[in-house]
């Protein structure tokens, strides 16, 4: 099916609680609530008019803030200082003719 803008509804999902649907519309999430669901089917079967002139059910973008306790798993850029972090450094020559180097700093190995 479509949505507007031609976009594609990619999947959705129904609180069996609320009737409250959920819809991922590309990388966004849209609500819609069970009540104006309810409320278009009740209309769609009262009025035999054509589908493209039933009012369309209010549907709202859904934020989703997604908080983490796993902040040290994320990459961060520290300053590093060669004279103070350097630990070892390893040349060696490569099957390619080239030189390579292996450098560790701050218990990190880099090459």
């Amino acid at each position: 099916s479509c949505w507007s803008g031609g976009l594609d509804l990619s999947e959705y999902t129904v609180d069996p609680s609320t009737g409250d649907a959920v819809l991922r519309v590309g990388a966004d999430l849209h609500l819609v609530s069970g009540a104006a669901i309810r409320g278009r089917l009740a209309w769609g079967e009262e009025n035999a008019l054509p589908e493209a002139s039933f009012p369309l059910p209010e549907v709202k973008p859904l934020n989703v803030a997604v908080r983490s306790d796993f902040g040290y798993m994320h990459e961060r850029v520290m300053p590093m200082s060669v004279s103070e972090h350097l630990t070892s450094v390893d040349a060696y020559r490569t099957s390619y003719g080239s030189v390579s180097a292996l450098v560790t700093a701050r218990g990190q190995t880099f090459v």
